[in-house]
This record gives structure tokens, sequence and C-alpha cells, in this order.
């Protein structure tokens, strides 16, 4: 479970732009603190990622969920962010371990609630 608590704090005390939630490929490892490699694009016509592709195409960031209000909260407000937060992870349908990564530039991405974090720093890892 996340410290929800922990995750207001790092983001306040940082001033992220963007909080989101990740869930890493197979052959993704990090620490929290690690940089995240960038996504890779999807291949529409095969409907897969470009990553199996003969031609893969990088994006300039990595792919999230964007937890939507989180990084307006105060610390205080605990009970709204858990909320948030609790939602965020419910919405965020996908395989793999769940990281939470942040950032200070981003763009959105194709998928509802995706964006793209240019320079994505995890901040926690979901045991």
């Amino acid at each position: 479970m996340m410290n929800v608590q922990y995750l207001l704090n790092k983001v306040n005390e940082e001033g992220y732009e963007v909080v989101a939630i990740r869930h890493l490929a197979g052959d993704e490892e990090y620490e929290v603190g690690d940089m995240c490699r960038d996504s890779y694009d999807w291949d529409v016509e095969n409907d897969q990622s470009s990553y199996y592709s003969e031609e893969p195409v990088m994006l300039d960031g990595t792919c999230g969920f964007h937890i939507e209000g989180f990084r307006d909260l105060d610390t205080d407000e605990i009970e709204e962010a858990t909320e948030i937060f609790e939602r965020a992870r419910k919405e965020a349908r996908y395989q793999g371990k769940m990281v939470v990564i942040a950032g200070h530039r981003f763009t959105y991405g194709n998928d509802e609630h995706e964006v793209i974090i240019r320079d994505a720093e995890v901040i926690a890892i979901e045991d």
C-alpha cells in the first residue's frame, strides 16, 4: 500500500507539476529517486507498443496515468489526497508493478488521463 501522506509531502516539497501512476514493463526495474526511461509510442496499425515494431518510436518522456488534482493539495489535505489517489489507482488498470512518477514538464498523451512526463522521477513503489 502506498503512503499517501509521504507522496503528498514529496509533491509539495519538490513542487512537481504532474504526478502519475505507471505500471512497469517486464524489463523495467527502478528504485525511488531513479529517472525513468522514455516510453515507446503506440503502433496503432499493429495494436501494440512500437517497441515490438520494426521501427520503434520513442516518446519525449515517460507515460503514466495522471493523478489529476493531487499536486494542488496542501500537506494537511490527506483525506482528499487519499480519495484522489485511490480513484486513480482503480482507473489505471494495467499489468506490471506499480510506481508513482512525477516531474516538472509534461504533455498529454492520446489515451484518456495519459500524460507523458519528461525526465520522470520515481517517487514511490508499491510493495
